[in-house]
């Protein structure tokens, strides 16, 4: 109450100085303890990450006792500041070796004290890891490593001296402006305050204030004008009245007559401008759209330019506020083309996964913004595919979702879909949308799907709005042959219901990905770089066998960091580039790609088995080049190359390798070999090795998904069944991918009341195609010549040259192994040599690691054993 007498300048100043302090203290708050946070948490993964690198490093080192390479693999750490001291120790806590900063003289660690090390200490001064280093469950020795904090002390340091600067300038800023912006509001009140008490003064009601601008102060000072008007008027009449009124009560009648016949010509005249409104909002509707379009595409291209932080923050505003308006534009549109009989249903095949889909990724933040709950409920016997207008159906949606979600403050928004009347070639779909918000009354609920209104104006007010939404969605479900229904009550929340019968896309995912004929004949890129970023061992074998006939080199990242990595690392010329996948997902990776200058013109392609309406504009939108589903059709992937890298005309097409046909049936359900041979280009043994790489792969999916569905572990669950989903995709096994898509949907949309039903048809599907595979020869291993018989020392090198090439998912890894194989079953490893074979064949490189590591142990035994 100090201020209650204060002059609306003070109050106006105190409340922007008021706001933008506690606005900053909240702002800088969580930036330096997010800061600080993540800082530290840095600090720490990067000291874990040298400890496990120095300590793969060691390895040989340890288990050859190799004095050299520790010293030179220890001393590499004078490169960075901030460690203090690491000690390599063998199995018996022997000190090695040992690095220490010339300037440290803490207490270092007693030999013998090893085993009672906790893996990380953590004091004041420093932080400390302790690694075991251990080859295939053997202890070869621990690594000791210790870090300062003197980085992470001046960083945070640094950091809260550019928070102090920074809050200090905006906090002079604000209270600048405030002072200078004020005068805006304060100046027109005092003006019109001190006319006022003029006019009640003097008594005089025939003066007018003077009108400066158009806003609200403008519109009170015609109100005020229009009032004194009014009054002097009245006294006049009140005057003359008394003089006459008598000789004046026939013409009044005449006059009341008069201006009937003139309401009922408006009236007329109201009717006949209702029918032309419409034609008129759809025509300037385009033409506004029109400028619209330019300034939000203009928009969006200045912020991909380098731009100053107050200039992308005005780019960010006028994006925002060019969106508002053209929502506001979108839905005048709509409602002019329906009111004009202009308004059309499109007819095309869609899946009301898909739709589901990104109807939860674009509402499922703003709900968990206000801290509500929104679920969709999809019964199980509801149908996957339809034809019609998948973006009106997805409109009413929104519609109905945007606005349970904008007037719930607690609780939950619940979507649920039951079929009704389902048949083979249509089914009604009932589609329930219900909040737990603020509800309506009786009066507003019968106003509520007229033109251009609200609930009521203290709705509109509160959340904004046309007032077109829920119109535009009861004409679409009309046009869509269904109708829209209400219940609510006030402060309890209300429901949505509306049905539409839709036609079934019975081909279901035929429509999506309907194959072309595949040419005979690869072009030639002679040696250009690809990097394949891909998480699906089976899917990098068929990218590999496709990009590699082609001349190309190509190199394998597991996950987008990996392949962030590698592209800030090397060269290349194109980067196929997946879209979901673990650690980080294609989108992302491609961003950050993007954010540095010499990469902004590398080719980037999505390769992923989302192939829906839309997805392409996703990968483009995130700074891809093109699109490409899977499976992979070869001419569809020969003009993508063809389109972003160099063709050797030159040279003749790469003839293809004698392949044996009878190592593959005519038929084997559940595949269909003649398009999955499509996707494989044409290669039977490529095809018989990928059937064959199937069976280790997935033959224990169905017990890892139980798993983690047990344990909540929902998003590994879903990105397996998403990979199954690709590979069966792939090898055209039409009913398990469609058990995989059911399964990926429900576990990505939280449905998990269907999850037992669903995991046993995948269950089902999945037995029915393994059993097929165990009908398929298997992959021989033939008896390698042993005419070039290798001596320990040269087989010691080679045995390491392939270690590293395979850890390192190096192509060159099989031609090692052709060299070494004859070795391996000369000294009695025939079984290991026959499944580092298999797994080489499938180029699953990690899956050949135990094996190795196997061979490794064998070797490291016999050289100890002599000694």
């Amino acid at each position: 109450m100090m201020f209650k007498d204060c002059s609306i300048k003070t109050k106006l100043i105190f409340i922007t100085a008021l706001s933008s302090i506690l606005a900053l203290l909240v702002f800088s708050l969580i930036l330096f303890t997010y800061e600080m946070t993540f800082a530290k948490r840095d600090l720490i993964h990067n000291l874990q990450t040298q400890a496990e690198i120095i300590s793969e490093n060691s390895l040989a080192s340890l288990a050859f006792m190799d004095d050299s390479t520790t010293r030179k693999t220890l001393g590499a750490l004078k490169h960075n500041p901030d460690i203090l001291f690491a000690g390599l120790y063998n199995a018996q806590q022997e000190l090695l070796d040992a690095y220490r900063n010339g300037h440290y003289t803490g207490q270092l660690i007693a030999e013998n004290d090893l085993l009672t090390l906790p893996p990380q200490i953590e004091t004041a001064d420093f932080i400390q890891i302790t690694q075991p280093i251990d080859l295939h469950g053997e202890l070869l020795g621990y690594l000791v490593l210790r870090s300062s904090f003197d980085s992470f002390n001046k960083k945070l340091l640094d950091f809260t001296l550019m928070l102090l600067s920074a809050f200090g300038v905006t906090l002079a800023l604000a209270l600048l402006l405030s002072l200078k912006l004020q005068r805006i509001i304060s100046t027109p009140i005092i003006r019109i305050v001190n006319f006022i008490h003029s006019v009640t003064s003097a008594k005089s009601y025939n003066v007018q204030a003077i009108k400066e601008n158009n806003d609200e102060f403008g519109r009170l000072v015609d109100a005020f004008n229009e009032m004194l008007r009014q009054l002097n008027l009245s006294f006049q009449q009140r005057d003359e009245a008394e003089q006459a009124l008598s000789h004046h009560l026939k013409h009044l009648r005449e006059i009341v007559d008069e201006q009937t016949l003139d309401l009922q010509k408006a009236l007329n005249a109201a009717d006949a401008a209702s029918h032309s409104k419409s034609d008129f909002l759809a025509n300037m509707s385009h033409e506004i759209r029109t400028p619209m379009n330019a300034i939000m595409g203009l928009t969006q291209l200045a912020q991909r330019t380098e731009l100053t932080e107050k200039q992308r923050d005005y780019l960010e505003k006028i994006e925002t506020a060019a969106q508002a308006l053209l929502a506001i534009i979108n839905d005048i549109l709509d409602f002019s083309k329906i009111e004009a009989g202009k308004m059309t249903i499109e007819s095309t095949p869609f899946s009301l996964d898909k739709l589901l889909i990104d109807l939860l990724d674009m509402l499922k933040i703003r709900a968990e913004q206000k801290g509500i709950s929104l679920n969709f409920k999809v019964a199980i016997n509801t149908p996957h595919y339809f034809i019609g207008d998948s973006l009106r159906l997805g409109q009413v949606l929104l519609n109905l979702l945007g606005n349970a979600v904008k007037f719930t403050h607690k609780g939950e928004v619940m979507m649920s879909i039951e079929p009704r009347n389902v048949f083979e070639n249509e089914a009604e779909l009932c589609f329930c949308v219900s909040d737990t918000g603020i509800g309506m009354n009786e009066e507003q609920l019968n106003g509520l799907f007229q033109p251009f209104s609200q609930a009521d104006t203290s709705t509109t007010r509160k959340y904004g709005g046309t007032g077109l939404g829920l119109t535009i969605c009861k004409q679409l479900v009309e046009l869509m042959g269904g109708e829209i229904q209400v219940s609510s009550e006030e402060g309890q929340g209300s429901t949505f219901t509306f049905n539409v019968l839709l036609p079934r896309c019975v081909e279901g995912l035929e429509m999506f990905n309907e194959t072309e004929k595949t040419s005979s004949d690869y072009p030639t890129y002679h040696t250009q770089r690809i990097l394949l970023v891909e998480d699906n061992e089976i899917n990098q074998q068929v990218a590999l066998e496709l990009l590699t006939s082609m001349g190309l080199e190509v190199s394998v990242a597991n996950n987008g960091q990996e392949g962030l990595a590698r592209v800030l690392s090397e060269n290349f010329d194109l980067v196929l580039m997946d879209i979901q996948m673990p650690i980080m997902d294609g989108l992302s990776a491609t961003r950050l790609i993007r954010q540095e200058k010499h990469l902004q013109t590398l080719p980037i392609i999505a390769m992923t088995a989302h192939a829906m309406i839309g997805d392409k504009e996703k990968s483009l939108a995130a700074g891809m080049n093109d699109h490409l589903t899977k499976p992979i059709e070869i001419d569809k992937l020969v003009s993508i190359l063809n389109r972003w890298l160099t063709v050797d005309y030159e040279l003749k097409p790469i003839e293809k390798k004698i392949v044996h046909w009878d190592l593959l049936p005519t038929d084997l359900p559940p595949f269909d070999l003649a398009k999955a041979l499509k996707f494989t280009g044409d290669d039977p043994k490529l095809l018989h090795q990928l059937l064959l790489s199937f069976v280790p792969r997935y033959q224990n999916a169905i017990a890892e998904l139980t798993q983690w569905i047990s344990e909540k572990d929902f998003f590994h669950a879903e990105h397996l069944a998403h990979s199954l989903k690709g590979v069966a995709g792939t090898l055209a096994a039409q009913e398990l991918r469609a058990a995989a898509d059911a399964l990926e949907f429900a576990l990505h949309c939280e449905q998990y009341e269907n999850i037992e039903t669903l995991l046993a048809e995948l269950a089902r599907t999945l037995t029915i195609a393994l059993n097929a595979i165990t009908l398929l020869p298997p992959i021989s291993v033939e008896n390698p010549a042993m005419e070039n018989e290798l001596d320990d020392i040269e087989f010691s090198k080679l045995l390491t040259q392939f270690n590293v090439a395979l850890r390192s998912n190096h192509f060159n890894a099989t031609e090692l192994f052709e060299q070494i194989k004859g070795h391996l079953i000369h000294n009695g490893l025939r079984e290991e040599t026959q499944q580092l074979t298999e797994w080489l064949d499938q180029l699953d490189f990690q899956s050949a690691l135990p094996v190795l590591d196997k061979i490794t142990l064998h070797f490291l035994k016999g050289n100890n054993d002599e000694c």
